[in-house]
């Protein structure tokens, strides 16, 4: 679980506890999520890529892990705040879930990355033997797909997210892109 995953849902349970004077347990479940002033060298799917996008010279390749057809929804942090906070204003309680449905494959999260970079990118899955051969264990590629499903929340807080992937992306990469050459 990334950093900023588990700052909030410390939040919300604090919240809880002194709202309701009584102590609260863990009521969300952040799905994967995307933004700026996360730990760059963190090795989650989505900034991984992001980063492998900003290191990478043009007219050169990235490496992804796997088929790259196995799915994923990320959510952008801004929302995820904006998420978190509309429910503590709320009266509901319950154990619910927040992210985004907006699914994508692994490859296309890539190629969107490469696209807001500007730079012509190749995309090298590696798999199997060649992976085991580079690695030296199989490849680790998670379930094929995984989402949230936030009818529970959209019926209880009366709130969904409402900026698409894509405007979080920009953002995103063009912090990993300022960190990265920060290092170089």
């Amino acid at each position: 679980m990334q950093t900023q995953q588990l700052i909030v849902q410390a939040l919300y349970s604090k919240f809880r506890a002194q709202r309701d004077e009584a102590q609260a347990g863990l009521a969300i479940l952040i799905n994967a999520s995307v933004g700026v002033g996360d730990h760059i060298t963190h090795v989650s799917e989505a900034e991984n890529l992001i980063r492998k996008v900003a290191e990478a010279e043009p007219n050169s390749q990235i490496e992804v892990w796997g088929p790259g057809t196995q799915t994923r929804s990320f959510l952008y942090v801004d929302e995820c705040v904006e998420a978190t906070y509309r429910l503590m204003q709320s009266d509901f309680t319950g154990p619910v879930n927040i992210g985004s449905e907006e699914m994508i494959s692994i490859n296309d999260f890539a190629r969107m990355a490469i696209d807001i970079s500007g730079k012509d990118l190749e995309l090298y899955n590696i798999d199997g033997d060649d992976f085991v051969a580079k690695y030296g264990h199989r490849c680790p590629v998670g379930v094929n797909g995984r989402n949230s499903d936030n009818a529970l929340y959209q019926e209880k807080v009366g709130w969904s997210v409402s900026k698409p992937l894509h405007d979080g992306m920009q953002k995103t990469y063009a912090w990993i892109s300022e960190q990265v050459e920060k290092k170089r």
